[in-house]
C-alpha cells in the first residue's frame, strides 16, 4: 500500500486532537449550561450527518446501524453530558488531568477485546506521555473555582468516554464514516436527554445567539469526532487513545492564546515530554502494528 495513504489516518487522527481542544475552550465560553450544551451539540450534528447519509449518499436510518452504533453512541452521549458539566464546574487543569487517564483505562479493554498487546515500550510511552500532561496541566494557571463534584464528573465522563474508542473501533468495521457518526449521534442524544431535562435549568430551547455554540462545537470537535471515527478503522484504541492525549497540551496553548492563562517553565516541559513521547509512540507503533488498507 503506498506509504502516504497509509499516513492518512494518522494525520486524521492528529487533526482530530487539534480540533477537540478548540471544542474544550468553546465549552468553556459557551453561555449554554453543559448538560443542555452537551444535549443540543449531538442534536445539531445527528441532524446535519443524517442529512449527508440521505441526500447526499442515498442512503437512510436503520435499526442495524443504530444498533451496531450503540455502544459508541452511549459513550459520546454520556461523555459529553458529564464532561461538559464537570468542565464549567471546576478548573480546566483539573478536567484535562483526569481526562488524561482514558488510555490507561483503556489498555486493559483493548487487551481483552482486541488481542492488542501492547510491549514494554509502549506502555512506558504511555505513562510518560500522562507524566508529561500533569506537569502541562498542573503548570497552568487556573480558571474558575475547583470542585469535587466536577472532578468526580470528569472523572466519570472519562471512564464512559472509552465505550466510544471501543464501540467505534467496532462499528467502523461494517458502517460508513457518516453512516455511524449519524446512528452513534441519534443515540447519544437519547443518552443525553435526561442530563439536559433535569440538571440545572432544565430544558430549554436556545435564544438565537446562543445557538452559535451547538453549531461551533459541531464544527469543530464534531469535524474532529468524523475524522477520528474514519481514521479508527484502521488505527488501533491504544494508539487513538494515546494520540488524543495531546488535545491537553494544546488545550493549554489555546487557553493561553483565548483565556490569556500564562505558559509557565514547567508547562513547556510538559510539552516537551509528551510531544517526545506522543512522536515515540507512533514510530513505535507503525513498526509493530499492521496497518489495514483504508476505504
Amino acid at each position: 500500500m503506498n506509504e502516504r495513504r497509509a499516513d492518512l489516518p494518522v494525520v486524521a487522527a492528529l487533526g482530530a486532537t487539534v480540533l477537540w481542544s478548540c471544542g474544550n475552550i468553546l465549552v468553556r465560553e459557551a453561555t449554554l449550561p453543559g448538560p443542555q450544551l452537551a444535549f443540543f451539540r449531538v442534536v445539531v450534528g445527528c441532524l446535519i450527518y443524517t442529512a449527508v447519509v440521505v441526500v447526499f449518499r442515498g442512503g437512510r436510518p436503520s435499526l442495524t446501524a443504530i444498533r451496531l452504533s450503540a455502544l459508541g453512541g452511549l459513550g459520546f452521549g454520556l461523555q459529553a453530558a458529564l464532561y461538559f458539566t464537570a468542565l464549567k464546574m471546576t478548573t480546566l487543569a483539573s478536567a484535562a488531568v483526569i481526562g488524561a487517564l482514558q488510555p490507561v483505562m483503556l489498555l486493559p479493554v483493548s487487551m481483552m477485546l482486541y488481542g492488542e498487546r501492547p510491549d514494554r515500550r509502549r506502555i512506558v510511552l504511555v505513562f510518560v506521555a500522562i507524566g508529561g500532561t500533569a506537569l502541562v496541566i498542573l503548570g497552568s494557571s487556573s480558571s474558575g473555582t475547583w470542585s469535587l463534584g466536577g472532578d468526580l464528573l470528569a472523572l466519570a465522563g472519562t471512564a464512559v468516554g472509552c465505550c466510544y474508542f471501543v464501540g467505534t473501533k467496532s462499528a467502523r468495521q461494517r458502517l460508513g464514516v457518516f453512516e455511524y457518526q449519524s446512528s452513534a449521534l441519534l443515540v447519544a442524544a437519547v443518552c443525553a436527554l435526561p442530563f439536559a431535562a433535569f440538571i440545572g435549568d432544565g430544558l430549554f430551547w436556545p435564544s438565537w445567539s446562543q445557538w452559535i455554540w451547538p453549531f461551533a462545537m459541531t464544527a469543530t470537535a464534531g469535524t474532529g469526532h468524523l475524522l477520528m471515527s474514519w481514521a479508527q478503522r484502521t488505527l488501533s484504541v491504544t494508539f487513538t487513545s494515546t494520540v488524543s492525549l495531546d488535545v491537553l497540551v494544546l488545550t493549554m496553548l489555546a487557553g493561553a492564546i483565548v483565556l490569556g492563562e500564562p505558559v509557565r517553565p514547567i508547562q513547556i516541559l510538559g510539552t516537551a515530554v509528551v510531544l517526545g513521547s506522543l512522536v515515540a509512540y507512533i514510530r513505535v507503533a507503525r513498526a509493530t502494528e499492521v496497518v489495514e488498507p483504508v476505504a
